[in-house]
């Protein structure tokens, strides 16, 4: 071939292409010049001037392999002339429409169709005249396809060519291959929701504004009859949802519950509406009337929708309710959070045109709400008048095909209807039979779709368009006047009374059928909160003139007006402006129907004011009920009073500090000289009131040698263990009586159960706890043997001085770290604190610690000094200065009464106190303990000990002391872990119970401990203490017969003592409360003396174990005491640990103590067996003997006492409030004690108990100290 030969052929070939380009693009613009789209228009047809073409049918509707396809078309010529002639042709896109918006494309023209397959074509068999329309039948062959092996939609053209003119019609072919095909799951619901209702009101409150129901029922959906009417809305509705079960219906109940209490046609309806929802479809009840969530969604109002839901529940409860119905296509995040609070999980939002359907997932505070968004082309399609036409189907089945293939979510379709829907039942029927019949659809649930896998997760960013919707300050409103509706229905016997009439008219303003009818929805909303407020009004307090009060303390009556027609149980509040009037809250009231009712209030005036006070009235829990609460004035002056008691108090104090400074004045409390025991005084007496021989020291001590102390002192200082011990009793019992006038006194001032009670006891409770387990043991344990042992040796006292320098120096170093600490160890001792109480409880506690931690150190100092005047024979100073502590305190109480008066929870809760009123308080209790370490320095001048500073504590002896110290540390240490226990039971327990119930903690607890510790310090630690110097000396000489003997009196005596005291706890618990803590409610009285019981039970074992531990001091072998110290712990931890599991909060502390008496029995068996390993014997018959008739006569005296006092009560001899009540019962204790006492020596005496005498002997010399008679 010539060179010209390849040139020729690519031209001519370059011709060619040129030329079925240039037709193929005239074909193009042919096509998309003379195409429309055929759906979803009225006639689903097309027209091109005088030309039109609509398609009958396809079928089948979904084409499968070797089957022919037939459409049927109808031919019009709308021209005036007719038509000779006309082709019909079928053409097929073979290329697969794989997204919605080649769907779309294709549907509207914007593809052209060159290229196309031809599959059919035929002509009219006649001209067609003017007007005139002819149906053409095309069939095309299954041959003529050759489709490739993949399914889904394709485009499908019927063209109509007459010469003249030409149009065309298009469609879709929906081809299945024998590829596995997926599924979309659609899920098909429609509302059944009526129009904007206007609640009939039950009062005449409604203002002369026209009414919803006069200005919002313009149209005939606002009659129910005309819409359940033939052929009305809700009757084409229910009969589309009879011929398709899968059509989902969301019913609002309140529509459902009118047409059942409706006319005959309206009762037929629903009752056609309850079969439907019972045949097996899906079946939701919307929230009652259909509120609008973007409504309460912009006031922040969960509490409206909640009660729609659980109004539709309770109405409805076989209908799945966790559907709310949105009238926006958006849903910004405040609606979305409102309907999660509600309890609703899902919430259907209509698409937007375009928008985004399908479903989703966003996340809120209250939890994850799915989205189900409609898909705004296909509820067209589905509920257009269209929806029964082939056009329609298919190209339904297309965008479902298409639907099918997607993996991003949208395979999971919502098709739902308008609330407004006119439904055609036959259309919509076949339009859903095409569904049927497409093996890519799934007809499902919504509630299937809301648990679908994976769903999308999307954010609440939509603004919805609010400005058709109910105000928030309209919805606030609505909400406020429920919850006070609420609140009075509570407070009657019948609130359905309450109630009725208007909780659902509190919903219907909501509703979003209203958002078409704004003014008169405004009008609705008005009327309904007018009818509220004639509700509540009918329960009134009346108002009162101004009150003029002279004392400190009163009752003022309220009369309460009851007019409504069931009776209410209320209370009554007052509240004042300033602090010097405090009021309780009544008591609980029923005030009849139709009646009133004067009901008293107690308040008390705590200084001379004008104050406005304001009263209102509340319901049992608290809550208010009075929409216009009672202002009025009081003048108070209880001036009198006020200065009658300080004139009282002061006098006392003065009193009380002219006897510290003589007790401090005479220097050691034992007289000079001996005293001779009498001939005929039992055998051990002598060691109680002579030398350690049993018999009075005739001759003079050896005197000293140089360099050394005597270990006795001189005969100036001579003091028997019987007169030491007389005088710290006697000291005991004034630092006793002082410190529960304090405690009487603090009770008063910031209550015995209050949270700053608790705080305040919690706090100052730590020092002496820290005290006690860090230093308290270790000194008891160390100091008085060694100083005994020190002046036994040469340089006693440079070892004592070197000795109390280092104490002094550890002690400062201590104080700074637990201050330091102080937050740490208040939540650890007080984490029972919960709550939101609990939280500025303990606050408040943390902060007055800062304030009493600084008493360890001079907790400290005052033990030191005390511990060495004790080995030094001078015990009176010792247990006298407490007295000045407690003289402290009770100024201090005064002056904070003075300058706040009385507290309690309603007055200064925990969270108000300010920082003065916590130093105050705080700084008072430490300087008190100040005072009491200070009044000792005189005291050892006078007792001849002159400690100077010395620094330098190697090889002085100390090594022994510090091993005793730690052994006593990890003993206490571990004793500690029952403390916490008690204390964080203490702590929990009023937590544990509505605010205002009376129960025992931290401030109870203490109350019983210190009256359970009067008697124990009063002997028991008297005697011990005065034992503890012979004890260790002997123990230091090794005397261990001796030391039995000693033991073997102590215990005789202390187990006399102790029995009898127990004894009169147990009857006389509530009385010893009341005497002892005349301030303390009478509800708290019982509550506090069931604590007291169960510790007096354990009095008698706990003495035991005081005495045996003594010993053990004195032998330095605090080792041994180790593992009693695990045992009591494990018991009290186990034991309070059970008690909160089985027993209910009231009883918590009852057990906590009755755990510790069960730990002293452990104690005390333990110490008693270790300590005849020791000493070998201590006289166990003669103690046991002593225990057994002492337990006798106890029982004797305790049935007594009991009876005596039962025929007292029977007389009506029960102490009650104020003053007389605190007198009666101190006289009571005071006769039945007596009798007891005296009853249980005749017992004793007759059982030949010769002990008892030691005991009488004993209180003698106490007596005979106040009275400064001899001693007979």
């Amino acid at each position: 071939m010539t060179a010209r030969g390849p040139r020729a052929v690519v031209l001519a070939a370059l011709t060619l292409l040129l030329a079925t380009a240039a037709l193929t693009t005239s074909a193009a613009a042919s096509d998309q010049g003379s195409s429309v789209l055929a759906a979803p228009t009225a006639t689903a047809a097309a027209a091109a001037g005088d030309l039109t073409v609509a398609l009958d049918s396809l079928s089948p509707q979904v084409l499968t392999l070797d089957t022919d396809l037939t459409v049927k078309v109808t031919v019009t010529n709308s021209g005036t002339a007719a038509l000779q002639t006309a082709t019909v042709s079928l053409q097929l896109s073979r290329f697969r429409l794989t997204s919605r918006t080649e769907l779309d494309a294709w549907a509207d023209g914007t593809t052209g169709a060159s290229g196309a397959s031809l599959l059919a074509r035929t002509s009219l068999p006649e001209p067609l005249a003017a007007g005139a329309s002819a149906t053409v039948t095309l069939v095309a062959p299954a041959s003529a396809f050759r489709l490739a092996n993949v399914w889904g939609p394709r485009g499908l053209q019927i063209k109509v060519d007459s010469g003249s003119a030409q149009t065309s019609l298009r469609t879709f072919l929906l081809w299945e291959s024998t590829e596995q095909i997926p599924q979309a799951q659609v899920a098909l619901v429609a509302p059944v929701v009526g129009p904007a209702t206007s609640p009939t009101l039950p009062t005449s409150t409604t203002t002369s504004t026209a009414s919803p129901s006069s200005s919002a029922t313009t149209s005939s959906d606002s009659d129910l009859g005309a819409l359940v009417a033939p052929r009305a809305r809700l009757d084409r509705l229910l009969a589309a949802a009879r011929t398709v079960p899968e059509l989902g219906l969301a019913v609002d109940p309140a529509l459902l519950t009118e047409a059942q209490s409706d006319s005959t046609p309206a009762r037929t309806w629903a009752d056609g509406l309850t079969a439907a929802l019972q045949d097996g479809r899906e079946a939701l009840a919307l929230p009652w009337s259909d509120p609008d969530p973007a409504a309460v969604g912009g006031a922040d109002a969960p509490e409206l929708l909640t009660a729609a839901r659980d109004s539709s529940a309770s109405s409805y409860p076989a209908l799945s309710g966790d559907l709310v119905w949105s009238a926006d296509s958006q849903v910004d995040a405040s609606t979305a959070l409102v309907v999660r609070e509600s309890g609703a999980t899902r919430l259907l939002l209509p698409a937007a045109a375009n928008g985004t359907s399908g479903v989703a997932t966003v996340s809120t505070s209250a939890g994850d709400l799915t989205l189900l968004r409609s898909d705004s082309q296909l509820d067209a399609l589905a509920t257009g008048s269209t929806a029964g036409s082939a056009a329609t189907q298919q190209q339904a089945l297309a965008i479902l095909a298409v639907a099918a293939r997607d993996t991003a979510g949208a395979d999971r379709v919502v098709i739902a209807a308008d609330r407004d829907w006119s439904a055609d039942p036959a259309a919509f029927a076949e339009f859903v039979s095409a569904l049927r019949s497409a093996p890519w659809v799934r007809l499902t649930t919504t509630a299937a779709l809301a648990t679908a896998a994976n769903p999308v997760s999307v954010e609440a960013t939509g603004t919805a368009d609010t400005s058709d919707v109910l105000p928030p300050a309209q919805v606030a409103a609505l909400t406020t006047a429920r919850t006070e509706l609420q609140t009075l229905a509570r407070a009657t016997a019948d609130p359905t009374m309450v109630t009725s009439g208007l909780d659902d008219a509190l919903l219907a303003p909501l509703a979003v059928a209203w958002r078409a009818e704004p003014t008169a929805r405004s009008a609705q909303v008005e009327a309904t909160l007018q009818a509220v407020d004639a509700r509540l009004g009918a329960l009134t307090l009346t108002p009162r003139a101004n009150l003029n009060v002279i004392g400190a303390s009163s009752d003022v009556r309220f009369t309460v007006r009851n007019e409504l027609s069931t009776a209410a149980t209320v209370r009554v509040q007052i509240r004042a402006a300033k602090p010097c009037l405090t009021a309780e809250i009544s008591d609980p009231v029923t005030v009849a129907a139709g009646t009133e009712t004067s009901i008293p209030v107690h308040f008390e005036a705590h200084a001379n004011c004008t104050v406005k006070v304001t009263a209102e009235l509340l319901a049992q829990d608290g809550s208010s009920l009075s929409l216009s609460p009672v202002v009025f004035e009081a003048n108070l002056s209880p001036t009198i009073e006020n200065v009658g008691t300080a004139v009282v108090g002061a006098v006392l104090a003065v009193g009380l500090l002219l006897g510290i400074g003589r007790t401090v004045r005479r220097g050691q409390s034992a007289r000079r000289g001996s005293r001779q025991v009498p001939p005929d005084a039992p055998e051990h007496l002598g060691m109680l009131g002579g030398d350690s021989e049993g018999r009075a020291r005739t001759s003079p001590p050896p005197r000293p040698g140089p360099g050394r102390v005597s270990v006795e002192p001189d005969e100036g200082a001579r003091s028997s263990i019987g007169g030491g011990a007389t005088v710290m009793a006697a000291g005991t019992l004034v630092s006793r009586v002082l410190g529960m006038a304090r405690n009487v006194v603090l009770v008063g001032v910031i209550g015995a159960t209050s949270q700053a009670a608790n705080a305040f006891t919690l706090a100052n409770g730590l020092p002496n706890t820290m005290y006690n387990l860090l230093v308290s043991g270790a000194l008891s344990a160390v100091l008085v043997p060694q100083v005994v042992r020190a002046y036994k040796r040469d340089s006693g006292q440079d070892y004592v001085d070197r000795l109390l320098t280092l104490g002094f120096l550890l002690l400062g170093l201590l104080t700074l770290a637990l201050t330091a600490a102080v937050p740490l160890i208040t939540r650890i001792y007080g984490s029972g604190h919960g709550g939101d109480t609990g939280g500025a409880r303990l606050a408040l506690a943390i902060a007055l610690g800062y304030w009493c931690m600084p008493q360890v150190f001079f907790y400290g100092v005052y033990a030191l000094l005390g511990q060495v005047l004790n080995a030094r024979g001078s015990f009176g100073p010792f247990t006298w200065a407490p007295a000045a502590n407690n003289v402290v305190a009770l100024v201090t109480l005064g002056l904070f009464a003075v300058m706040y008066g009385a507290h309690n929870d309603a007055i200064w809760p925990a969270d108000q106190w300010t920082s003065t009123q916590i130093a105050v308080l705080g700084g008072g209790a430490t300087l008190g303990i100040i005072a009491q370490a200070v009044v000792l320095v005189p005291a050892m001048r006078h007792a001849g000990v002159r400690w100077r500073p010395r620094w330098g504590f190697r090889g002085v002896g100390l090594g022994a002391a510090g091993q005793v110290a730690s052994w006593t540390f990890v003993a206490l240490l571990i004793g500690q872990a029952g403390a916490i226990a008690v204390s964080q039971a203490a702590a929990a327990a009023p937590d544990a119970l509505p605010r205002g119930a009376v129960v025992a903690g931290n401030a109870a607890y203490l109350s019983a401990f210190m009256i359970f510790m009067l008697p124990h310090s009063l002997v028991t630690v008297s005697l011990v203490t005065a034992l503890f110097p012979r004890l260790s000396a002997q123990a230091a000489d090794r005397a261990h017969v001796r030391v039995g003997e000693t033991v073997s009196v102590g215990l005789r005596v202390v187990g006399l003592f102790t029995m009898l005291a127990a004894a009169i706890g147990v009857v006389l618990a509530n009385i010893l409360v009341r005497a002892i803590l005349p301030t303390v409610d009478l509800d708290a009285v019982p509550v506090i003396g069931q604590v007291v019981v169960a510790m007096m039970l354990g009095l008698p074992v706990f003495g035991i174990w005081s005495v045996c531990q003594r010993v053990y001091y004195a032998y330095e072998n605090a080792r041994s005491l180790v593992p009693i110290a695990i045992g009591m712990a494990a018991v009290v931890v186990l034991g309070t640990l059970a008690v909160r599991l089985f027993l209910p909060p009231q009883l918590w502390v009852v057990g906590a103590a009755l755990a510790m008496t069960a730990s002293y029995v452990l104690a005390s068996v333990m110490a008693v067996v270790g300590l005849l390993r020791r000493v070998g014997h201590i006289g166990g018959r003669a103690v046991l003997r002593v225990h057994v008739r002492g337990t006798v006569a106890a029982l004797a005296a305790a049935g007594a006492g009991a009876a005596v006092l039962a025929g007292l009560g029977a007389l009506g001899l029960s102490p009650g409030t104020g003053i007389a009540g605190w007198l009666l019962a101190l006289a009571l204790f005071g006769l039945v004690a007596t009798g007891m006492s005296a009853l249980y020596v005749a017992v004793l005496r007759a059982l030949g108990v010769g002990d008892v005498d030691v005991l009488i002997a004993s209180v003698r010399r106490m007596l005979a100290r106040f009275t400064h008679r001899p001693a007979v």
